[in-house]
């Protein structure tokens, strides 16, 4: 006889809503929902999401995230707000030179970028980079080529929680969702709510972030391989690669 079981929908796959936390950190409060109450809810789980996204100031395997962008002729600027609407701090910028090569592109200072132009404001494939202003990433010589592609590693910030947020702006783990966006919300709502700081001294969040530690090896490990057409996760250059003055990689890497 047939099981008539429930689909599984995105929501029991990928952990809890916005709406599910909300109303677990309510029910536990014994709080009624109103605007006013939502929007301390809210902030306090963008504070929670936020003390776990700095713990210890380690860069975690699911702050990281890789996008791209491609070159316009003549265009040295461009800016990575619009591309990446979440991104923190760039880590690493590569440049594909041919269909089959990337090359690492070295990282400058912005008056280094202007010093470059005055020296050789040429054109050309770039091999350095510079960020400045919002987050406006100038290359460097400016690219001659359109439709190039740019690929950017980064860390994102935690998302700022409201009533319109995506549920897929919980970024944390959905294995640590309970414990950091409802215990810890709730913990820091009965002991000091204006202090995100108090997460320090929150049970539930000290075992999420002891348990989320140990993962963190392993998953660094599962990010590098996922990006191996880049020779490495972000911010590392490979070892088994040579770079010569300008962070250009010398051997290339075929992209399989």
């Amino acid at each position: 006889m047939a099981l008539n079981l429930p689909a599984l929908d995105d929501g029991d796959a990928l952990g809890m809503t916005v709406a599910e936390v909300l109303a677990e950190v309510l029910a536990s409060l014994g709080w009624t929902s109103a605007t006013a109450t939502n929007n301390r809810v809210y902030r306090a789980v963008t504070n929670a999401g936020l003390a776990a996204q700095m713990y210890e100031g380690r860069k975690w395997w699911w702050v990281k995230d890789t996008g791209t962008f491609t070159t316009v002729d003549g265009t040295a600027s461009y800016s990575l707000r619009s591309s990446f609407a979440a991104l923190h701090v760039v880590e690493s910028v590569y440049y594909n030179i041919a269909t089959d090569s990337v090359q690492r592109l070295k990282e400058i200072s912005f008056l280094e970028y202007q010093n470059r132009l005055i020296i050789d404001d040429d054109e050309g494939d770039p091999v350095a980079y510079a960020i400045a202003g919002n987050q406006t990433i100038y290359l460097h010589p400016t690219p001659d080529t359109s439709s190039k592609t740019v690929t950017v590693n980064y860390t994102k910030r935690h998302p700022k929680i409201s009533a319109t947020a995506a549920d897929v702006d919980l970024i944390v783990p959905a294995e640590w969702h309970y414990s950091i966006y409802v215990q810890t919300v709730v913990w820091i709502a009965r002991h000091d709510w204006a202090d995100p700081a108090a997460t320090r001294s929150c049970p539930a969040f000290i075992e999420a972030m002891r348990s989320m530690g140990e993962a963190d090896a392993a998953q660094q490990d599962d990010f590098s391989s996922t990006n191996k057409h880049l020779g490495q996760g972000p911010g590392w250059m490979d070892p088994n690669s040579s770079y010569d003055e300008d962070g250009a990689r010398i051997d290339r890497v075929a992209i399989s």
